[in-house]
């Protein structure tokens, strides 16, 4: 394999870009999590350093201060429980629910467009398919931004996972 350069921006749009697309063909709920989360810290850093409040810092002024710690513990525990076991060596299993998955990509997904002003069409379709999935989740605004894309699926036949197999 040849070297070659490669921007953080194609880094990172790789990373998400392939964490849907497992998470949309139902395959490896594990790699998708390790991806979707690698690809968020590296957005929070772009998004600090470029000026912006990053996803995951907007739903920390929601939480008491005291509690910050727990709260991020929470948020990392799949991902760290994945990826190391310095501190947990002696725990065998963890219970994951993949769900958790597609609040790490929303929130990395939100960081991608702060930072690099759009979303890929992998990003787009997973928004789409989680403003559809969860409909009261979302406020009218954030839905009226994603409606041209859930638009085509109803034109498509079915639900962007649908859509997508």
């Amino acid at each position: 394999m040849a070297k070659h350069n490669l921007t953080r921006q194609q880094a990172v749009r790789g990373q998400l870009d392939t964490a849907v697309e497992l998470v949309i063909l139902g395959k490896d709920s594990v790699s998708a999590h390790l991806l979707a989360s690698a690809a968020s810290t590296v957005l929070r850093g772009l998004a600090k350093h470029a000026g912006h409040v990053p996803f995951d810092t907007q739903l920390e002024v929601a939480i008491r201060p005291e509690k910050i710690k727990v709260w991020r513990d929470a948020v990392n525990r799949h991902y760290n429980f994945f990826k190391h076991a310095d501190r947990d060596a002696a725990t065998d299993s963890i219970e994951f629910d993949p769900e958790i998955t597609l609040f790490k990509l929303l929130a990395s997904t939100q960081d991608y467009r702060a930072v690099y002003g759009a979303v890929t069409v992998p990003m787009g379709i997973l928004l789409s398919y989680m403003v559809r999935l969860w409909p009261d989740m979302f406020n009218d605004e954030y839905r009226a931004h994603v409606e041209p894309a859930l638009a085509l699926f109803d034109e498509g036949g079915g639900s962007p996972l649908e859509c997508a197999s």
